[in-house]
């Protein structure tokens, strides 16, 4: 029984989620499966598309940015998915639009993910109670186990 079949990791392009690509390929190594590296472009919440109506030219630019940058992360992605070793493990890149934690766990749950492995930030609380984290909402929607993955950085290892 393969404890690990079916694994998403989720990545921002942060040193973070970069580390969290190295702990999925070491993973897929070792359980082989099925892996799906997915990073997803955050639709801004600041624009509301109904006070948009009748400016069609602004419409267009926004979805014009908003496809250049799916572009941009889908290279990104490859190239980052191209430097590991994933073993006899399938792996999937892909990129979706919308909010974040809800992609991952849509994501989580359409490919029957047994682990969601994501970077976490070292954010402060202030920032974290004004505008949430993605990691903790990802862990309380989440069907299956999620492996935070942080980075200690060299003046925490000396404390």
């Amino acid at each position: 029984m393969t404890l690990f079949k079916h694994i998403l990791v989720a990545v921002d392009f942060s040193e973070f989620s970069q580390e969290a690509v190295r702990i999925g390929s070491g993973l897929a190594r070792a359980f082989g499966g099925e892996v799906v590296v997915l990073h997803v472009c955050d639709t801004p919440k600041s624009v509301e598309h109904s006070l948009l109506t009748g400016h069609s030219r602004a419409i267009h630019s926004l979805l014009d940015i908003q496809k250049e940058n799916a572009k941009a992360a889908r290279r990104k992605l490859d190239e980052w998915v191209e430097r590991y070793d994933w073993g006899q493990a399938s792996v999937k890149a892909a990129v979706k639009e919308g909010s974040p934690y809800a992609e991952i766990t849509d994501m989580a749950r359409e490919i029957k993910a047994d682990l969601i492995i994501i970077g976490a930030h070292g954010r402060s609380p202030f920032v974290r109670m004004l505008i949430g984290s993605t990691v903790e909402r990802v862990v309380r929607k989440a069907t299956c186990p999620v492996l935070s993955v942080t980075i200690q950085k060299e003046e925490e290892e000396s404390t």
